[in-house]
């Protein structure tokens, strides 16, 4: 459908809805894990909206490169795309893009290794986002803190929240995307093998059983001063805690290997390859293929 509203606006001349086509056309293609042809559509869309002065399809074809940055592992690029994207929706009033932004770009954040940064984002991304009454924002919010939370050595809360969240997808009928799974996977398999199978089912459950309300409420409080230090303290000390599946991917880096070829040894998609490869980065706190080879 995308592409006959694309053929149609290239017919007709009208470059603001050809920009919403391609840039509506990238996110299959970030899907389907073809990056290139995300990257091609996004800019030619942005383009398309600048040429008109489009400037709610600007700031969408903005926050989408800064998605897809991020799916590549270029954060600090996710993080200047985020904030071209973030400037331009909060400067022309596009308020139902800024908890999206807000979400992704603490996301980026948290795989550079700042947390705490990661969390004010992602704080402000869910409070925004609920205020709009949108649950999609909501859920997203929340896995995002739940990474943090993981991120900072709090399994069983991280746990937890992740369970709040599936519960409010099956509520609301939104399950995750393809690359969202993707990206979560690792963290949760990390999660099960530090907590144990028993101890990850029960603060899964408690968490299916925690409304999002609850939820929301207590990642919201500010918390205390100590507290905050405290959890960041954990989780400098956790930051190159590599589970076995990384340290496995790490090597197999470290010997020059494309995500392709990694994907194909260890049977897994490049997708998630990618996820590994993100999460790496983020533990041990560096920004390039080049660095986790070094370390």
């Amino acid at each position: 459908w995308h592409e006959q509203a694309l053929t149609i606006a290239q017919e007709v001349g009208d470059q603001a809805a050809e920009a919403f086509s391609l840039i509506n056309l990238s996110a299959p293609a970030m899907e389907f894990g073809d990056y290139d042809l995300a990257f091609t559509r996004l800019e030619a869309g942005l383009a398309a909206a600048r040429a008109v002065g489009e400037t709610e399809a600007a700031s969408l074809a903005l926050h989408n490169l800064g998605c897809l940055a991020w799916l590549r592992g270029e954060f600090h690029t996710s993080q200047q795309r985020a904030e071209e994207a973030l400037a331009l929706a909060q400067a022309e009033g596009w308020d139902w893009l800024v908890p999206s932004i807000l979400i992704n770009y603490g996301l980026a954040t948290a795989d550079l290794g700042d947390f705490e940064r990661a969390t004010s984002l992602l704080r402000e991304g869910l409070a925004l986002g609920h205020a709009r009454g949108n649950l999609w924002d909501v859920a997203t919010a929340l896995e995002g803190l739940a990474r943090v939370r993981a991120g900072i050595g709090r399994a069983r809360q991280a746990v937890t929240l992740f369970g709040t969240a599936a519960a409010l997808r099956d509520e609301t009928g939104i399950p995750q995307s393809h690359t969202d799974r993707a990206y979560y996977e690792p963290f949760l398999s990390a999660l099960r093998e530090d907590l144990g199978t028993d101890t990850f089912m029960a603060a899964w459950s408690e968490g299916r059983s925690i409304s999002w309300q609850a939820a929301m409420a207590e990642m919201l409080a500010p918390p205390e001063p100590d507290q905050l230090a405290n959890q960041m303290v954990r989780g400098q000390a956790a930051t190159h805690g590599l589970t076995r599946r990384e340290r496995e991917i790490l090597s197999l880096l470290a010997a020059g290997e494309s995500n392709r070829a990694i994907g194909e040894h260890l049977f897994i998609s490049q997708t998630t390859v990618a996820t590994h490869v993100a999460n790496i980065l983020s533990k041990l706190g560096g920004d390039s293929r080049s660095k986790a080879t070094a370390y």
